[in-house]
């Protein structure tokens, strides 16, 4: 089975977006799945999963995944057009309109029908939750599979309390994580991937490519913006988007000891969407996933497809 990606760029309302397309070539005609990512948002951290997806399902033809607005470094020549953009913050309810935006303009424009497979990882998941209620009240038929979803109560977790005080510090100092991080400007890409290296053993290349472009003061100041609105917004469950999962048409993956998504919130939400839509890991998949595991959750994800 021939299976390829390809990485481009294109102007979604005004915005610079990189999204990754993964397609086999001898069948276009099966359905369409569109990943959204955790924060970091950078689409390489999920190519292999995709390819891996692509793979083993005999019902999906291709696979769009999207970067976060400026969650990855502006090429120059795009910064030279667009020297605004850099300069810019997006927080969640920004990224979820941009991923509504790009599913209106680059994804629907390659369907066939108007049915599509959502998989949101973390904080990807409760995006692709409101999404879905957007897309259905569009016409489409929308199937959400959210892994290591979080969904509730994000800054009282183990995870939270570990990151939240460095995350509140790099958003409200942007100019100091900015000027601090200016040096890293002038590393080659080659260089950057030679010092993340260490702590991705066993990753794919993409993967560690994803890291490298991690080291970018642009890059760095949006995923902390972005981390401390999740902090800050992420907290009851939403009532929107409780009323989204409890129409149907959604799973969740949960891992076992995830410090992001306690165990506990698994039981919660089993009450609202049911307990065959609740989903206990058992392979011993860590929240970041993509990073060495992409094979085994792609396995897990296919019979939800």
């Amino acid at each position: 089975m021939s299976v390829r990606t390809i990485c481009e760029w294109a102007k979604v309302t005004g915005r610079w977006t990189r999204y990754s397309v993964t397609e086999r070539l001898e069948n276009q005609g099966g359905d369409v799945v569109f990943v959204i990512p955790g924060n970091p948002g950078n689409d390489l951290f999920y190519t292999r999963f995709c390819e891996l997806l692509l793979e083993k399902s005999e019902k999906v033809s291709r696979i769009f995944s999207i970067a976060h607005l400026n969650h990855v470094p502006l090429p120059p020549g795009l910064r030279r057009l667009d020297p605004f953009q850099v300069k810019e913050r997006y927080g969640l309810n920004q990224q979820i309109d941009h991923a509504y935006d790009f599913f209106s303009q680059i994804v629907a424009e390659q369907m066939s029908d108007k049915k599509v497979t959502i998989i949101g990882h973390s904080i990807g998941s409760y995006i692709g939750t409101v999404l879905k209620g957007r897309l259905e009240r569009d016409g489409y038929s929308v199937n959400l599979i959210g892994l290591f979803p979080t969904l509730v109560d994000m800054a009282n977790t183990p995870a939270g309390h570990k990151v939240g005080s460095l995350v509140r510090f790099v958003a409200d100092h942007p100019k100091f994580v900015r000027f601090a991080a200016w040096i890293f400007k002038w590393f080659p890409i080659e260089l950057k991937r030679l010092l993340v290296r260490p702590w991705v053993k066993g990753a794919p290349e993409e993967v560690i490519q994803a890291s490298a472009e991690l080291v970018d003061g642009l890059v760095i100041t949006n995923v902390g913006y972005m981390a401390n609105d999740e902090l800050d917004n992420v907290n009851d469950l939403n009532p929107k988007v409780e009323a989204e999962l409890s129409k149907g048409n959604v799973h969740l993956y949960y891992g076992l000891f995830d410090p992001w998504v306690p165990l506990k919130f698994a039981q919660e939400m089993s009450k609202i969407i049911g307990q065959d839509r609740v989903i206990i890991d058992d392979t011993g998949a860590e929240h970041a996933f993509v990073i060495r595991q992409s094979e085994v959750i792609a396995s897990k994800v296919e019979v939800l497809i």
